[in-house]
């Protein structure tokens, strides 16, 4: 199975006493129950859930970060971080989707997932206070693999043709990238390059509506997926490719 794809939403909207205070709250349950938490093994796992993103949690009166996890039968294993800033004429806000680390979560995240009501909770939450606001626009940035097992990419040539440069029998192309004017699904970038012997990897930026009703922000990133695997990548055998 194709791992599902990462996903930055980046956008604003005005300050909203009510939102704040449903997110503040959800951070400072995430405080309490790390601070009740002495053991070592505590501080262990801690260390093992994406702490590049953890660790940009701070505790300023002007932001809040909170992390919302899956249920654990949902079939799609992303979680949610969500970094909002106060920045007096608006609210920036930067959500991210990611795949959910294997094991047990940490204390802390778990309790603010607990106080959002997991994934689905956090987004009906963001959907009915940020009703008023709506359309939002939001600028995305999407990632994902695909393993060359599965597809090629014929857009990336092995040998091209350079003329007599004396690089020409060094060189390879491991990478190419495209911009699109008026793309769709409001595609504006695309990198593709290799990100080892096995896999490509793909990197997007796009301009589109923000919707958080039905996982509609989720199945936006499949479509752009799904639209770049149509598009650029040659499927070698479909009898072995599933989202």
């Amino acid at each position: 199975m194709t791992p599902r794809p990462t996903v930055s939403a980046s956008f604003k909207t005005p300050f909203i006493q009510s939102l704040w205070d449903i997110l503040a709250q959800a951070e400072a349950a995430g405080d309490s129950a790390s601070d009740d938490a002495e053991s070592p093994a505590a501080t262990s796992e801690s260390a093992a859930v994406d702490s590049a993103t953890a660790s940009e949690k701070t505790a300023t009166g002007n932001e809040v970060f909170v992390i919302a996890l899956p249920a654990e039968d949902s079939p799609d294993q992303r979680y949610i971080a969500l970094r909002a800033v106060n920045r007096q004429t608006h609210v920036a806000y930067r959500l991210q989707v990611i795949p959910k680390p294997d094991g047990t979560p940490p204390l802390d995240i778990a309790a603010q997932s607990s106080q959002l009501s997991g994934v689905s909770g956090l987004l009906d939450v963001l959907d009915k206070q940020l009703a008023a606001e709506q359309p939002l626009i939001s600028q995305f940035s999407i990632s994902f693999n695909l393993p060359k097992s599965q597809y090629d990419c014929p857009s990336i040539i092995s040998s091209p043709a350079i003329g007599n440069s004396e690089l020409a029998s060094k060189l390879t192309v491991n990478g190419i990238g495209f911009k699109f004017a008026d793309g769709i699904l409001g595609l504006r970038n695309t990198f593709i390059g290799e990100q080892s012997e096995d896999a490509y990897s793909v990197f997007c930026d796009s301009k589109s509506t923000l919707s958080f009703l039905g996982y509609d922000l989720f199945s936006y990133a499949d479509s752009v997926r799904a639209l770049i695997k149509k598009s650029l990548f040659r499927q070698k055998d479909a009898t072995h490719v599933a989202d």
